[in-house]
């Protein structure tokens, strides 16, 4: 095995130098491990994602997320909050204590996450306020989920005196910070003139259309409504179908009932109609119940046409 000495430290005592060696394997001298010991933060938390994710070992993962969290090494803190909130290693006061330290270190996902828990109230009592108030830090440090969230819950008035303009606002800058859920709502607000916001169409269909383009699929079957029904764009069935298309293959049950809707009444053969009773199909199947009272119609409307 090849080795090398190396020159760990020097003392100066009594006028004697002292020279303390170490012998390491050459393959050694710069893992993760002495770099971890030694004080390098990043690779204690390499190591404990390696052994989490390559090892399934979550009792060393959590070794040296410790170290890493104790050198401050936000994302370190924040794995260790995640993990104590699996089934494994199951302790919400240290999850909370982690994520908090990983929130103060700036690390906005904790901060996120922590909000979460307390709006949640499934692991802890329910406390909306301090939801809000990780949520405000979130994104005073510019996260766009944390914006988003803001806006939200001022729309709602939980946690925080409803104010329609603040929530104008903070959706405002979520989408500036390319958060696409952000912009939806943002999209939301100049269609229905809300927060003393004048109503824009057009504004509307192209904030849908720059979240539909983000992977937004309720933005998607919004933009396709915008289009059915000429607002803020020329009317363009072709286009409405494209987009309800698109989110309907995507899972909005939504998408799939105005597509329905849209096929349905502009059905020819028996074939648009099977087309229509499909798409209604599977709205219901996503839980629509408007997609299950259209599926229900069709099917007797068929049934009798049979009978007779």
């Amino acid at each position: 095995m090849n080795r090398v000495i190396f020159v760990l430290l020097l003392i100066v005592l009594s006028g004697f130098i002292v020279v303390i060696y170490i012998d390491i394997n050459d393959k050694d001298i710069f893992s993760d491990k002495l770099k971890c010991y030694l004080g390098n933060s990043s690779s204690c938390f390499d190591l404990g994602v390696d052994f989490l994710v390559k090892d399934e070992d979550m009792n060393l993962a959590v070794v040296f997320f410790e170290k890493g969290c104790a050198k401050k090494h936000a994302q370190s803190c924040n794995n260790l909050g995640v993990l104590y909130q699996q089934e494994y290693l199951k302790d919400i006061d240290k999850a909370q204590k982690f994520l908090d330290r990983a929130c103060a270190l700036d690390y906005t996902p904790s901060c996120n996450a922590l909000a979460s828990i307390y709006q949640g109230g499934t692991e802890v009592k329910q406390d909306l306020k301090r939801a809000f108030g990780y949520y405000k830090i979130s994104c005073d440090k510019n996260d766009s989920l944390g914006c988003n969230s803001v806006g939200l819950f001022y729309q709602s008035g939980q946690g925080v005196k409803e104010d329609m303009v603040k929530a104008f606002e903070f959706y405002a800058k979520s989408c500036d910070l390319d958060n696409n859920t952000g912009c939806n709502n943002l999209a939301i607000f100049y269609q229905n003139g809300l927060g003393g916001v004048k109503k824009d169409l057009k504004k509307a269909s192209e904030f849908y259309l720059s979240a539909c383009k983000a992977g937004n699929i309720t933005s998607c079957n919004n933009l396709g409504f915008m289009y059915q029904n000429g607002l803020g764009v020329v009317q363009n069935l072709e286009l409405a179908t494209k987009y309800y298309g698109y989110a309907c293959a995507q899972g909005e049950s939504t998408a799939c009932l105005n597509l329905g809707v849209l096929t349905q009444s502009a059905a020819q053969t028996i074939n648009d109609l099977e087309i229509a009773l499909n798409l209604f199909q599977k709205s219901c199947d996503l839980g629509d119940n408007t997609g299950c009272g259209l599926l229900a119609d069709m099917i007797n409307i068929i049934n009798n046409g049979i009978s007779k």
